[in-house]
């Protein structure tokens, strides 16, 4: 069950919709097994199967009353929540100005659909971290959609526009466009490409893929590279 609190709540019956004001907290519990929907890069963070908690703080939030739709606005801030009795460890976090959360119908609770707009700063880990279980990783673009697996309630495609920077120890991309596949665990980038990994850097590509899984990098023609100093030494 949902919790939360705020200064003031509004409770419009005919509308069918409940709205937050000021000092908006909520915690999200998500059913066992469903995974940390707001792990965005999957696979090296420690897993299990026990139950995932996001916690929300927000200006305001407007809800409709049957508890499927919430919109967040107002500096939002969004976290998977720290087992309980543990300190923070790099748990995924998610800023935006606004934040829409759309729950699915199922008996076990999980959230559907993610969009994040305006000024969206999602961050994994612990900033200047390079171990594997807590490497620190960030993504800045104008919108971000994710929308779950309807099968594990785990990540399934992401989609972030406007800007969009990825950026991760050793390897940095831009793109006005990046698609996310989780279960290939590969990245998408289109218009004004931009891949800059420890060997080389790509530029002018149309599409690039990044397959983190495999540690390869797939350039579209007409694109240009630049070798990196000890590149080749490297290789």
């Amino acid at each position: 069950q949902n919790t939360g609190g705020a200064e003031r709540l509004t409770v419009r019956t005919r509308a069918g919709e409940v709205l937050a004001e000021n000092n908006v907290h909520v915690t999200v519990p998500l059913g066992p097994g469903t995974g940390s929907f707001l792990n965005f890069f999957p696979g090296d963070a420690a897993t299990n199967g026990g139950p995932t908690v996001i916690e929300v703080a927000a200006h305001s939030f407007l809800a409709a009353t049957n508890g499927r739709l919430v919109t967040f606005s107002g500096d939002v801030r969004t976290r998977k929540a720290p087992p309980a009795g543990c300190e923070p460890a790099g748990e995924p976090r998610l800023q935006s100005d606004e934040l829409e959360l759309r729950f699915s119908t199922n008996a076990r609770p999980s959230i559907e659909r993610l969009e994040a707009r305006r000024n969206v700063i999602y961050e994994q880990g612990t900033p200047g971290e390079t171990n594997r279980a807590a490497i620190y990783r960030r993504m800045t673009a104008r919108r971000l959609a994710a929308d779950a697996d309807p099968a594990t309630g785990k990540l399934g495609e992401l989609v972030a526009d406007g800007g969009v920077k990825v950026e991760e120890p050793g390897t940095e991309a831009t793109g006005d466009r990046v698609a996310y596949v989780g279960a290939t665990d590969t990245f998408k980038l289109t218009g004004h490409t931009i891949l800059e990994t420890p060997q080389m850097i790509f530029t002018e590509s149309p599409e690039v893929y990044w397959s983190r899984a495999q540690k390869k990098y797939v350039a579209r023609e007409p694109f240009v590279f630049k070798l990196k100093p000890g590149a080749l030494k490297q290789a």
